[in-house]
């Protein structure tokens, strides 16, 4: 938004200053947002199909983009230019990357990652009501000054599908597509200010907009109610981590996935714990690889006597090795598991075991385990 504003200075004419300003804005973004160039790429595009050939008004403008664009270059060869190569991250990614191999696909993925992204971004669970809106938010914006708000929000998805097709930056993943938030929430409310009755008299009027606010409102309170209740989405953890508070003892290890971490911190300050004040350990997601964990599960050996392990959201390979991993230097004496959750407690072992020990820890039922229910 900094950048738009910027631009917008430059193009109601206040002189040289704003035009530097925007460059320095450009140029200070590309070190705290990585689609910054997006956004700059995408106003030098609306900015030339503005001017249509006038290259006396675009010189000056074309300056600052040059001059952003070489701190952009040198900012990437110096900080992100492995990025692309890192297999582990493309892979991640790999359905945010458009199927420029298959172009048969390539519309049915368009459609599906856009429509994610306008629900999830404005919080509206359908993905026709968004359209509409954005489409009337569109209208009314083309038709004053500020068109740019209108061409903006296609011209930069368009560079990011771009980018997405040559593997530089995923398409359609929420989180990194918060950049176009203030610009939809902007089309919206424009979308939604021609539904406002002109006549206060029209009841029509009020009903429609009625319906408009609550087919948005309505999904936005009816979503947030799973993390006001029970943190991240709906979990199975609440259980495990009421029953983790209660049994470990003061100095006994804590041992939790990666993928776990937002709803165990969650629930373990709802039980009255401190995530700062406790020896808890973060496996990380190997999935690839997961022998990756073993220095981690011998250094966990040497430190702690009795290790609590709770796993949730975890790829079962993973599941598997980490166990054997921790069997070859503990036995297993406390399980219980919940949906998709797991929570164990190992004791060390008087002598570890070699490897390729197929020790099986002991299963427990939910009358065992003190926890019943899916814990949502």
């Amino acid at each position: 938004m900094a950048l738009l504003y910027a631009y917008e200075r430059f193009r109601r004419g206040t002189g040289v200053r704003a035009l530097w300003a925007y460059t320095a804005v450009a140029v200070v973004s590309f070190g705290l947002s990585f689609t910054s160039p997006f956004v700059v790429a995408a106003i030098a595009a609306i900015e030339v199909a503005r001017r249509r050939g006038d290259l006396r008004g675009t010189a000056p403008f074309a300056v600052a983009t040059t001059v952003a664009a070489v701190a952009f270059m040198i900012l990437y060869a110096t900080f992100y230019a492995r990025g692309p190569a890192d297999s582990l991250l493309v892979e991640y990614f790999e359905t945010a990357y458009a199927p420029a191999a298959t172009p048969m696909q390539l519309p049915s993925w368009l459609v599906g990652q856009t429509v994610d992204v306008l629900r999830e971004l404005t919080g509206v669970s359908s993905g026709l009501v968004v359209l509409l809106l954005l489409a009337a938010g569109f209208g009314a914006t083309a038709r004053n000054a500020s068109s740019t708000l209108a061409a903006f929000l296609p011209v930069v998805a368009s560079i990011n599908v771009a980018a997405s097709a040559l593997r530089l930056y995923p398409y359609g993943v929420v989180r990194l597509s918060v950049y176009l938030a203030p610009v939809l929430c902007m089309l919206l409310a424009a979308g939604i200010g021609l539904l406002l009755p002109r006549d206060r008299r029209s009841w029509l009027s009020y009903v429609a907009v009625a319906a408009v606010l609550y087919a948005l409102f309505y999904p936005v309170v009816a979503g947030a109610r799973p993390y006001l209740g029970t943190g991240w989405r709906t979990e199975h953890i609440r259980d495990l981590v009421r029953t983790l508070a209660e049994e470990r003892a003061h100095g006994e290890g804590l041992y939790v996935n990666e993928d776990a971490e937002p709803a165990f911190r969650f629930y373990w300050v709802k039980n009255g714990r401190r995530v700062e004040d406790e020896e808890i350990v973060w496996a990380g997601r190997l999935a690839r690889d997961p022998g990756l964990h073993a220095p981690e599960i011998a250094e966990l050996s040497e430190r702690f006597e009795v290790l609590w392990a709770l796993f949730s959201h975890i790829d079962p390979g993973e599941l598997r090795a980490l166990r054997a991993l921790l069997l070859e230097r503990y036995e297993c004496d406390r399980s219980v598991v919940e949906g998709d959750a797991r929570l164990e407690r190992y004791r060390r072992t008087e002598k570890p075991p070699g490897p390729g020990t197929t020790q099986q820890p002991e299963s427990y039922s939910e009358s065992d385990s003190g926890t019943s229910g899916e814990g949502a």
